[in-house]
């Protein structure tokens, strides 16, 4: 049998007692623009409130990241580097393409990314415990909607 059919809510906002919580589906959304919108839902950016200085950001949960595409030829040709042991090792860093970073972790791309849009500064470690990235359709996370919802038949 196969499951049954879905359909993708794009993002879904909810609020609890802490927060404020965006859950956004990434199939077929580009890499650079999805990180960028979530690295303003992080820091807070699209609201009122908004300080600097201070964490007030959503919480972000991102599903579907076996699904995001970066442009062009940049499967081949993107490379990311682990620095092993604090750049002392003989072997140097390893080098992974991100065709081959998608096969072992497609959460790692994203949450790469959304790193790097971070401002790199003390307060990018606590808006990077606020973002959950999963490669799969579905979150664990209790009390929050999911983004992708069965067909309602006709």
């Amino acid at each position: 049998p196969d499951a049954k059919p879905h359909r993708s809510l794009r993002a879904v906002s909810h609020r609890d007692e802490k927060g404020w919580w965006h859950v956004i589906d990434a199939k077929g959304r580009d890499v650079g623009k999805l990180a960028a919108f979530v690295s303003r839902l992080l820091q807070g950016k699209h609201r009122a409130d908004f300080v600097a200085n201070q964490v007030h950001g959503d919480s972000v949960i991102v599903v579907n990241a076996i699904h995001v595409f970066f442009p062009g030829h940049t499967w081949d040709t993107k490379i990311y580097r682990f620095y092993r042991n604090r750049f002392t090792d003989p072997r140097g860093p390893k080098v992974i393409t991100a065709t081959r970073l998608m096969m072992i972790n497609p959460s790692i791309i994203l949450s790469r990314a959304v790193k790097g849009m971070l401002p790199k500064n003390l307060l990018r470690n606590n808006w990077l415990r606020r973002f959950y990235c999963y490669p799969g359709a579905i979150h664990p996370h209790w009390g929050v909607p999911q983004a992708l919802v069965p067909v309602e038949k006709r």
